[in-house]
């Protein structure tokens, strides 16, 4: 059965330009931005480089943000400043100052998105991310790139007949795709307006002029740190996927049909519990679902919750720490647990477990600080001793 299930995704203008970009930058500049020697990278704080970049990211995003803004304002002070009401002149200046606007406001949002993609093929080279299609995923390195950039979300999949919005609100997610498609230009568009409005009638106003400019320029800089937290954090968290993975790989053969299946359904059920097909995640879902497609069963769905928990429970206490560890690994992937996901955990006497949460929150901490070598370790440590008790027993 093919994983991708004639599924593809609908690629918008804006993400294929930011997939070129980036596509292109590092293929001319591979070579320079090889700047780093492996072996000096501190691995308990794989992040530390990175720092810089997000520093340069941050600074010229307020400058670009301070410069288009005081550019609208020195048109507009340049233009009659109370023309009376209807006339040529009056007329004149608003389409002037809507020209001005919109034309500043969108170049303000294709240097802030030029200078993210540069910054992002650099990020992405320290990390040594490969950019290449994959055959077997549907959401490629390139698209994840591309989409935190844009702050465009994560594709909406149905992958595999699991239904990640199983307990969203169907209404609430409607709204949340209009909401969320018009915030990314009108947020900051309708925020030049609003802030000028709220000034003009403060005692600021004779300073409304000049203090836009500055509040524009911080606004673009926190928007861009948060924007590459994210990515500096997405990007690790899939180095750590394929290490996971290629431990996984290679107890396999120690490995049960019965826990292969099961392995596949913890994945496949932190989708859901995450609401949406986080890449990462995906990534996983579609890698041990190959590697363990002959012995899945057919007649239960992967994301059935209570015939996971029940087959969780019979479990002897190795492949209940292996099932669990794969779970809590799922489940920390984005650096952060949901409100659901407690609230579920918290139902289960086995994934409840003092030792799980503590595992759960271990991992989640690796992946905050960037401590690569230790979450390597500690996941070599984790699945190997399943392996070595596994030997044990036969």
């Amino acid at each position: 059965m093919n994983q991708k299930q004639n599924l593809e995704l609908k690629i918008g203008f804006l993400e294929l330009w930011g997939i070129r970009f980036v596509l292109n930058y590092l293929k001319k500049n591979n070579s320079s931005l090889k700047f780093h020697d492996p072996e000096n990278i501190d691995l308990e704080n794989i992040y530390q480089p990175i720092r810089k970049y997000i520093f340069a990211v941050v600074s010229y995003s307020f400058l670009i943000g301070f410069f288009t803004t005081l550019a609208i304002v020195a048109i507009e002070l340049i233009l009659p400043q109370s023309p009376i009401l209807f006339s040529k002149q009056f007329y004149a200046k608003w389409t002037i100052n809507l020209c001005s606007l919109i034309l500043l406001t969108g170049l303000e949002f294709y240097l802030l998105y030029l200078v993210g993609f540069i910054y992002l093929a650099k990020i992405t080279s320290y990390m040594e991310i490969l950019v290449i299609d994959d055959p077997l995923l549907i959401t490629n390195n390139k698209n994840i790139l591309a989409r935190l950039i844009l702050e465009i979300p994560d594709h909406r999949l149905n992958i595999l007949n699991i239904d990640p919005f199983r307990f969203v609100n169907k209404h609430s997610l409607l709204l949340q795709t209009l909401l969320y498609k018009l915030k990314v230009f009108l947020s900051n568009f309708i925020a030049k307006l609003i802030i000028r409005k709220i000034l003009t009638r403060s005692s600021l106003r004779l300073y409304a002029d000049f203090i836009i400019a500055p509040i524009t320029a911080i606004w673009d800089g926190v928007v861009a740190y948060i924007i590459f937290q994210e990515v500096k954090q997405r990007l690790f968290a899939r180095k750590l996927s394929e290490e996971f993975l290629t431990n996984i790989i290679q107890i396999q053969d120690s490995i049960e049909d019965e826990l292969k299946d099961l392995s596949v359904r913890a994945i496949a059920n932190t989708i859901v519990l995450n609401q949406k097909f986080h890449p990462n995640l995906e990534y996983l879902l579609l890698k041990t679902h190959d590697l363990f497609k002959e012995s899945i069963r057919q007649d239960i769905v992967l994301d059935d919750w209570e015939y996971f928990i029940s087959s969780l429970s019979v479990q002897n206490d190795q492949s209940i720490k292996l099932l669990s560890l794969i779970f809590n690994f799922c489940c920390a992937l984005d650096g952060k647990i949901s409100r659901l996901e407690r609230r579920v955990i918290n139902e289960s006497k086995i994934l409840s477990n003092p030792d799980n949460q503590v595992q759960m929150e271990e991992i989640r901490s690796y992946i905050q600080k960037g401590n690569y070598l230790a979450a390597k370790k500690f996941i070599s440590l984790h699945i190997f001793s399943f392996k070595n008790s596994d030997s044990l027993w036969s």
